[in-house]
């Protein structure tokens, strides 16, 4: 006869399970009740964790996971890191495994360590898709190496105009005073010259001769 209290059409818990699994009730005893994993504990001898997986605590489950055996009861105390981040040229504090938060993802997911992103401060802009400088005037983004030559042409750039970078490098947008014409008929300023495409269309001397007074009326000197 079972002494356990009754729960379901007359059965005790454990019975009834087994009625539903087996068909039939069987024997008052012996019979094994499932003990829940928060009362079960931790399989490892000497660990009061209580269970998490598999027969194991957290930690031990993390072990075995990862090494094949859950090893001895003790487990190794986390240590509150101190200092700062060891990766090259970083000056953050250390998170983990003596590396700051971001260095240590890249440690994770194996990327090269490397210098952490750098950020521009507020209000110096951005580097687009192309490689330039882009930042913020009277409220609209424009491109710095432009907006730099239409500061110094005082008038926007013409639809025929494009502003080169002389040593080939899209943000180095340097200048040193005025647009000057040198003496291979280069207009620059530091590392920034003004080029134009514009060129006459039709074969009539009187349209070119008209394009070509339009032409000095922006681009010639005084005394031509």
């Amino acid at each position: 006869m079972c002494d356990r209290p009754r729960r379901t059409r007359g059965l005790c818990l454990a019975h009834y399970q087994r009625y539903q699994k087996q068909g039939e009730v069987g024997l008052a005893t012996p019979i094994t009740v499932a003990v829940p994993a928060a009362v079960r504990g931790c399989d490892v001898e000497g660990c009061a964790r209580p269970h998490q997986a598999q027969g194991f605590c957290a930690g031990h489950y993390i072990r075995f996971r990862n090494t094949g055996d859950p090893g001895a009861a003790e487990l190794q105390p986390k240590t509150k890191q101190t200092g700062w981040c060891h990766a090259p040229g970083c000056s953050d504090r250390a998170r983990s495994k003596n590396m700051c938060a971001a260095h240590y993802r890249r440690l994770a997911l194996g990327q090269p360590l490397g210098e952490k992103r750098k950020y521009a401060a507020a209000g110096s802009g951005y580097i687009n898709g192309g490689g330039y400088r882009v930042i913020r005037v009277d409220g609209k983004s424009v491109m710095e190496h432009r907006h730099f030559v239409q500061e110094l042409l005082g008038r926007p750039l013409l639809a025929t105009e494009t502003v080169h970078h002389v040593n080939g490098i899209k943000t180095d947008n340097r200048t040193d005073g005025p647009l000057v014409e040198d003496s291979q008929g280069r207009r620059r300023s530091g590392n920034l010259e003004l080029w134009s495409h514009a060129h006459p269309y039709g074969q009539e001397i009187g349209p070119k001769s008209d394009w070509a007074r339009g032409w000095l009326a922006v681009y010639g000197t005084p005394e031509e």
